[in-house]
């Protein structure tokens, strides 16, 4: 993505097709919130109160676009397209902005904070199984494939900026419950909105808090741009 540039972003709310995604539901509070790996939102509905068959919000993307050299750039999903996106799953590599396939990174991270809890207090014990959501997690990138080394936010004991959960390292976490995907722009032609892609990477996390009545009826969402 071209520094210094004008942009825009806007979380768009809409009625929509579903996509053939890995996704996971976020539901430690009184929200159920389905959240998939190609940074589709609620896909399915946001169910407040969950079990109740209400759905506030059928899905929710986000759209980023701007201008570069008067040539507009943009990624979108529109209510109207069906299986077509502007984003993929998956990081971009930091030298040639080019995007691996899709399929290997259609995959969306969830952890609970009990589950690094209990990860911290027993990683050192006899029959301990890491949680599939500890042991997976996107830490450090893949060696050898050009991507930024740090994916995802990590506690990182040894400062070797190398995921280890096996020593006791976990993710780092907002809430009580979370779910982390990572995507871009630059995979393949922009059939949803036609426009040029920006080589844009997006890391999201959507979390949730348990037993916080304030925010019971709440699901966030933090995202950064690459």
């Amino acid at each position: 993505m071209q520094k210094g540039q004008t942009f825009w972003i806007l979380l768009l709310f809409t009625v929509t097709g579903l996509c053939a995604q890995s996704r996971t539901v976020l539901n430690a509070n009184n929200v159920s919130a389905p959240i998939s790996a190609n940074g589709l939102l609620f896909s399915g509905g946001l169910e407040i109160p969950k079990g109740s068959g209400i759905n506030s919000i059928s899905s929710a993307q986000i759209w980023i676009g701007g201008k570069s050299n008067n040539q507009l750039h943009i990624a979108a999903r529109l209510h109207d397209s069906l299986k077509q996106n502007d984003f993929w799953a998956g990081p971009l590599n930091t030298t040639t902005g080019a995007a691996q396939d899709s399929t290997t990174w259609n995959k969306i991270f969830k952890v609970t904070a009990q589950e690094i809890t209990l990860h911290r207090q027993n990683y050192k014990k006899e029959g301990y199984t890491t949680p599939d959501g500890i042991k997976n997690w996107p830490g450090s990138s893949p060696q050898g494939q050009g991507f930024a080394q740090i994916l995802a936010p990590f506690v990182d004991f040894n400062t070797n900026r190398i995921y280890e959960p096996e020593l006791g390292e976990y993710p780092y976490i907002k809430g009580d419950e979370a779910a982390y995907f990572i995507i871009n722009d630059n995979l393949a032609t922009h059939h949803a909105t036609g426009g040029l892609p920006m080589g844009v990477e997006v890391h999201g996390m959507a979390y949730q808090f348990t037993n916080t009545p304030e925010v019971e009826n709440t699901v966030f969402l933090k995202l950064s741009f690459k």
